[in-house]
């Protein structure tokens, strides 16, 4: 028994041929500081991710695309080129290293469950009043995986202050 070793590693991830470039960035296959133009991958970051949990991530109140998220990204934390342009490549890789180390929350829901409860239909979730109707129906011992991350846990895995 004194012969045993246990190796932990976080998983093997595998580059596929029909992943496109950016799937591979994110999949942390491809390394951030090897990429010529990180901007184009933060697109993706942008399209995955809640924007709730951007705005708590990075205070950025509102952007239009992706290029005008680095530009505010990269003014509010001073990282501006010569004449006071704002280095979108390296707010990129700010983006992108905080995806792939895990500082911006996301997650999927498992094959199967879904955001409302199975005797909710979509189109009757949100009541008159605005209040979700799964939260007016909901019985006791039926709670979703989805609402057990609350903007508070998003908010410190983002490593954002409380507002």
């Amino acid at each position: 028994m004194k012969r045993i070793f246990l190796i932990d590693c976080p998983g093997v991830v595998y580059h596929r041929n029909n992943d496109s470039e950016s799937d591979a960035v994110l999949k942390g296959v491809v390394r951030v500081e090897g990429l010529e133009d990180a901007t184009q991958h933060v697109g993706p970051v942008l399209d995955r991710v809640k924007p709730e949990y951007l705005r708590r991530a990075y205070r950025i109140k509102s952007w239009t695309d992706h290029e005008d998220f680095l530009g505010q990204l990269a003014h509010s934390m001073g990282k501006l080129l010569k004449g006071g342009d704002p280095d979108l490549n390296t707010a990129a890789r700010i983006v992108l290293y905080d995806w792939q180390r895990g500082k911006i929350p996301f997650y999927t829901l498992p094959p199967g469950y879904s955001d409302l409860p199975h005797d909710v239909e979509p189109a009757a979730a949100v009541a008159a009043d605005g209040a979700t109707a799964d939260n007016q129906q909901q019985q006791p011992g039926q709670q979703l995986f989805a609402e057990a991350v609350t903007a508070g846990h998003a908010a410190a895995e983002a490593g954002a202050m409380p507002e």
